[in-house]
C-alpha cells in the first residue's frame, strides 16, 4: 500500500482545538475504525546505532526516510512502514504486514528508501512512541488527525510522558493530497497559527539523547518539555 500527501503539523491547546472543530463543523466528519472514534497506536522505530535516519531528518536532507513498525492496537494489526519525504515537502508512505522479522521487509525497504537503502543491514530497534488518535475526513479532500496522550522513549526502556493526563496540548496534523492547504489549514493561518516542524521520532530520541541538537525541532521540543516540567498551559 502506497500513499503520497502533504503533511502539516500544529501543536494546539485544547481550547484552540475546540474552537477549530466548532467553527469548521461542516468541513470535517469523524473517521471511525473498527467502530471506534479513538484509536491507540504503538510505534517502534528502526535506525542505525549512529542514528543515520535521525540525522538525515534533522539536517532536512532532500530525500529522507523513517522506518517503523506500527501496532494498531484496537484492530490487533501490525505493519512495517517506510515514510519518506522529498524536496517538495511531499510525504510518501508505503507499508506491508509485519511478519516479526525486518529481513522479510528488505524488499520493501530497498524499493522505497532511495540512497538510504544501503544501511538496511544496520537497522536496529531504536525508539518507541505511543498515543491515542482521532481521525477525520475533510470535505473537499484530505484528512485531519488529532493525537493525545503522547509518550516517547528508547527501545525497551521506560517511556517519557509528554501529553499525560491533564495535558492541554494536542498535535493536529492535516494531510492534503496535494500542495493546496485544506480548509482546516486556512482557518488556522487566518489566526496566525502556522504549521511547525515536529517529529515524534525526534522527540523520542531527544528523551534519551538530550545531548543531540534538534535544529528545526527545538521550538516544539522546548514547548512540550516546558509543559512537562512546569505544568505550563499553552
Amino acid at each position: 500500500m502506497t500513499s503520497t500527501r502533504v503533511d502539516r503539523k500544529y501543536v494546539l491547546s485544547e481550547k484552540v482545538l475546540e474552537e477549530l472543530l466548532f467553527a469548521n463543523r461542516e468541513r470535517w466528519s469523524l473517521e471511525a475504525v473498527a467502530g471506534l472514534d479513538v484509536q491507540h497506536y504503538e510505534t517502534e522505530y528502526f535506525d542505525t546505532a549512529a542514528l543515520h535516519l535521525f540525522h538525515a531528518a534533522r539536517g532536512k536532507r532532500p530525500l529522507r526516510s523513517k522506518v517503523r513498525v506500527r501496532h494498531y492496537v484496537d484492530t490487533a494489526s501490525w505493519f512495517v512502514e517506510v515514510k519518506s519525504r522529498n524536496a517538495r515537502g511531499e510525504t510518501t508512505k508505503v507499508r506491508e504486514p509485519w511478519t516479526g522479522s525486518l529481513i522479510d521487509a528488505y524488499p520493501l525497504l530497498n524499493a522505497s528508501m532511495g540512497a538510504s537503502a544501503k544501511i538496511i543491514n544496520d537497522l536496529v530497534p531504536t525508539a518507541r512512541t505511543a498515543y491515542q488518535r482521532t481521525a477525520a475526513m475533510i470535505v473537499g479532500g484530505g484528512r485531519m488527525t488529532i493525537d493525545r496522550g503522547l509518550t516517547v522513549g528508547a527501545h525497551a526502556e521506560n517511556s517519557h510522558e509528554l501529553f499525560g493526563e491533564g495535558s492541554e496540548l494536542v498535535i493536529v496534523e492535516t494531510k492534503s493530497p496535494n500542495q493546496s492547504p485544506t480548509p482546516i489549514d486556512r482557518w488556522l493561518w487566518d489566526r496566525q497559527i502556522r504549521p511547525g516542524s515536529l517529529s515524534k521520532y525526534a522527540l523520542a530520541v531527544a528523551s534519551f539523547r538530550p545531548d543531540l541538537p534538534l535544529n528545526r525541532w527545538t521550538n516544539a521540543a522546548r514547548r512540550l518539555r516546558t509543559e512537562v516540567t512546569s505544568g505550563e498551559r499553552v
